[in-house]
C-alpha cells in the first residue's frame, strides 16, 4: 500500500467522520515519521562512516608514535644522510 492510497483512506475514513483502520497507517503517513526515517539513514549513510574513517586515521596516525617509531623524520634524516 503506498502513501497516495493511506491518503485516500484517511480523506475517506475522514468524509465519514470517522478515524483511519489503525494507528499504524495513520504514523506511517504523518510527515514526522518520514522526517525520522530520512534523519536516520543520513546518520547511517553519511555521518557513521565518516566517524569509522576518522577513527582508523587517527589510530594509523599514533601507531608510529606508539611504537617509537620515528616516521617520516627517520626516513627524512637517512635521505639526508644525517641518520642511521
Amino acid at each position: 500500500m503506498n502513501i497516495f492510497m493511506l491518503a485516500q483512506a484517511q480523506d475517506a475514513a475522514g468524509a465519514a467522520g470517522q478515524e483511519p483502520a489503525n494507528m499504524f497507517q495513520q504514523i506511517l503517513a504523518s510527515p514526522m515519521f518520514m522526517f525520522v526515517i530520512i534523519i536516520v539513514l543520513f546518520w547511517v549513510m553519511l555521518i557513521r562512516p565518516q566517524r569509522k574513517a576518522q577513527k582508523e586515521q587517527q589510530a594509523r596516525i599514533a601507531a608510529p608514535a606508539a611504537r617509537g617509531q620515528g616516521g617520516h623524520k627517520r626516513r627524512a634524516a637517512r635521505f639526508c644522510g644525517k641518520g642511521e
